[in-house]
């Protein structure tokens, strides 16, 4: 087993996607988060990178080894799902993948994730990302849709929306809603929101989106390439009037910052 400092894991992220988690599960002994096979997609799609379990980060770019105490349980859970394919598509891992270190006398597992082979991608979430009751997964929208006749069409190209989310005047909160719209892009292998969608699958991205925080209309209009007023009238009300968003000055609808978010 290679022992490592956590400074050296640290220090990786200069050249490697790196994530670490802590993975430790309901018994403390060591489970496969449900983030993991998201990031795992997502990787696979892109550039690949590395993933550590048993190593946290919190908060954010503060590091600590907590180690798997039954590391050879979760390595088999780990390549159960993948061969079950319950999880994702796709096993694109090896035994050389899948590694225990020591970080600072703690074990942990070093996923080595590669870029997926042209042939094999996308690789993709086997259930629904979308969290919904809706059955369709996202390819199954990708189709010609009278619901789309709000594009924006100066966007079409995704080159102010693109992978690295690079938008001029980019504040915090609307740089991190564009990572999230990336990675859910990349689990699927798109590099853009598509031109076209049915409503059921606009739907579906809208309240990801809008999962655990609030998102203004503006910043909704850039994420989707569509513009305010298609999204406020065919979409929006609609989704408050259904109980699946949620108003973030409920007493003031026409607040000049209002948001919205997933109905918890």
């Amino acid at each position: 087993m290679n022992n490592f400092s956590l400074s050296d894991i640290i220090s990786l992220a200069e050249s490697v996607t790196l994530e670490c988690k802590a993975a430790q599960g309901r018994d403390g002994k060591g489970e496969v988060p449900a983030s993991f096979w998201e990031t795992y997609s997502a990787m696979a799609n892109t550039n690949g990178g590395e993933v550590y379990l048993g190593i946290e980060e919190k908060p954010p770019g503060v590091f600590r080894a907590l180690g798997i105490k039954n590391p050879e349980k979760l390595k088999k859970s780990l390549w159960d799902t993948l061969h079950a394919k319950t999880k994702v598509n796709r096993n694109i891992l090896g035994d050389a993948n899948v590694q225990l270190i020591a970080v600072d006398g703690k074990t942990v597992i070093q996923i080595t994730i590669p870029r997926a082979r042209r042939q094999d991608r996308p690789i993709h979430l086997g259930i629904n990302p979308f969290v919904m009751e809706l059955p369709l997964s996202f390819l199954d929208n990708l189709e010609t849709s009278s619901h789309d006749l709000g594009t924006n069409s100066q966007d079409l190209d995704g080159n102010s929306l693109g992978l690295d989310g690079n938008l001029l005047g980019l504040d915090g909160n609307l740089l991190g809603l564009t990572r999230k719209r990336d990675a859910i892009l990349a689990s699927f292998g798109l590099e853009k929101v598509p031109g076209k969608m049915t409503q059921d699958a606009m739907r579906k991205f809208i309240v990801r989106l809008c999962d655990n925080s609030f998102v203004t209309l503006q910043d909704l209009s850039k994420l989707l390439n569509r513009n305010q007023t298609f999204i406020q009238q065919d979409y929006i009300s609609g989704m408050l009037s259904e109980g699946l968003l949620e108003l973030k000055y409920p007493d003031n609808k026409n607040h000049p910052n209002q948001a919205y978010r997933r109905k918890r």
